[in-house]
């Protein structure tokens, strides 16, 4: 309740922010979004429906879904353009950086190309399911690059696989620096709002299949270079499949799958694949386990005064 409430306070106080794509400020746009994504994780529908659709269909005019089809000024697309470039007509709040002051390269461990600047050296690979899952006409599939489009892997195990570059470096900024890896983050974009719009639709008492399918086709339709189509059930055992799928394709590596799992109710399975480790190569996390839980950071447990107890991830 205390995070509702500031948020409400937040958009009353906000109601005279500009409100611009790619702000580096918070307006009630940005507090809007928030509003939207946190009534979704308590599982308010109507709360999530009425608060992205202030986004989606209010401001139609200040925000639209970046595109496949449509041009940015260095004549790719507006969807490419967003993720070589941290701008598009989507991106309602952005973590704003300069040549002189920004903040961590976020894509390191996917790439690690400054290692020697000639070869990458990841961390991690992307799970081969996720590689699988985008449809050949479905450009976030341009999240991931092998060697065919110059990503060579260092490592003396001759490892050929595709990387996950959505966050290579802002190409105007950090790029002509010799900077890689470094990305202004966004973590409030429209996609995000019509995925939360379509699932709260399937999920309410009386579910709306046909509002959800028509959110989640109107993303696809610009992220595809053709096509787009997908078929909901209208049962949500079915459907959370559907779901669970197009949040990876848009949202992979944003920060999102913890919280969708617990919302959920699933759990995990990690399942072995080539140039892994073995070590944690077969994890397996059942829904409801306390490690989704984050520990109660220990220095709040332990101040003055503090009757806070700890929760069942602290003891594990």
């Amino acid at each position: 309740q205390f995070v509702v409430d500031d948020l409400i306070r937040a958009e009353e106080r906000l109601e005279d922010a500009e409100e611009t794509p790619n702000n580096y400020y918070m307006s009630q746009a940005a507090v809007q979004a928030i509003r939207a994504r946190v009534a979704l994780y308590m599982q308010d529908w109507e709360t999530a429906i009425a608060y992205s659709s202030k986004l989606i269909d209010d401001k139609q005019d200040i925000f639209q879904l970046s595109s496949v089809q449509d041009t940015a000024p260095d004549g790719a697309t507006t969807f490419e353009y967003m993720w070589a470039y941290d701008m598009g007509p989507e991106v309602i709040w952005r973590i704003g950086f300069t040549s002189t002051s920004y903040g961590g390269a976020l894509g390191t461990v996917f790439l690690n190309f400054n290692r020697d600047y000639t070869y990458f050296y990841p961390d991690y690979i992307p799970s081969q399911w996720v590689i699988d899952a985008y449809e050949d006409n479905d450009m976030r599939s341009t999240y991931f690059a092998d060697s065919e489009s110059g990503i060579t892997i260092g490592y003396p195990s001759g490892m050929d696989y595709p990387l996950l570059v959505k966050y290579y470096g802002n190409r105007g900024i950090f790029i002509p620096m010799n900077v890689f890896h470094v990305s202004m983050p966004k973590p409030l974009r429209l996609a995000e709002q019509y995925l939360i719009r379509a699932e709260a639709y399937c999920r309410q008492p009386n579910p709306n299949v046909v509002l959800a399918q028509k959110d989640l086709e109107t993303l696809r339709k610009t992220r595809f270079v053709s096509g787009g189509s997908i078929n909901l059930t209208g049962n949500w055992d079915t459907d959370v499949k559907t779901f669970s799928e197009e949040r990876v394709r848009e949202l992979y590596m944003e920060g999102f799958r913890l919280q969708d799992l617990k919302r959920w109710g699933l759990g995990f399975e990690r399942t072995a694949q080539s140039y892994t480790q073995e070590e944690g190569n077969n994890l397996k996390v059942e829904a409801g386990d306390p490690l989704f839980v984050w520990p109660i950071p220990q220095h709040e447990l332990e101040a003055p005064g503090s009757e806070i107890t700890p929760n069942e991830s602290n003891n594990r």
